[in-house]
Formats: structure tokens, sequence, C-alpha cells
């Protein structure tokens, strides 16, 4: 929610094997982008959320981050936030948009 997201439904269904008697529990959830929900959110708050380590952030040493979308490598976190702000957030609200 804090990111944005609101959830419009969810379900499940058990889903059989073709293989056999086996049926497999599966969950499914409808999601929605609500930008009012969204949080703002600094880079710090971003690297303590995602598990970045705060030595890293309090020292300035540059460190390569991994982006955890697409496997990129940046330089620093700044560098990887404007790439994620940029690339992965506005995919999913330009996808909303007619």
């Amino acid at each position: 929610c804090r990111e944005g997201w609101e959830l419009v439904n969810g379900s499940f269904v058990f889903v059989r094997a073709e293989e056999g008697f086996r049926e497999t529990l599966m969950g499914y959830y409808l999601l929605r982008r609500c930008e009012e929900n969204r949080e703002p959110e600094t880079e710090e708050q971003l690297a303590r959320r995602l598990g970045w380590t705060p030595p890293a952030l309090d020292n300035g040493a540059s460190e390569v981050v991994r982006c955890p979308e697409c496997a990129e490598l940046f330089p620093d976190l700044a560098a990887y936030s404007a790439h994620y702000q940029s690339t992965h957030q506005n995919v999913s609200v330009s996808a909303q948009r007619p």
C-alpha cells in the first residue's frame, strides 16, 4: 500500500497436475496502482527496506548495486534509485493509462 498499490481482489483455485491426481492450491491477486496511497521514500529508507547495509549509506562508499527487477548493475545507490524510479515504477503507472 505504501508503494502505491491497492488490492482489488484475490482468490484461490485448485490446479490439477496433468500427471496423476495431485492438486496445487494457487492464489491470484488483482492490484491497481493508487498514487494517492504512495508514501515518499528517501534513498536511505529504500536501501534499508531492501536490506542494503547501513555502513554503505553512512560513509558515502561507492558500492555496486544490482537491480532486483532486471539485474542491471549500477555504481552506487543514487544511480540505481534513478534507474528504478524511471524504469520500473513509471512502467507500471503508464501501462494503466489508456
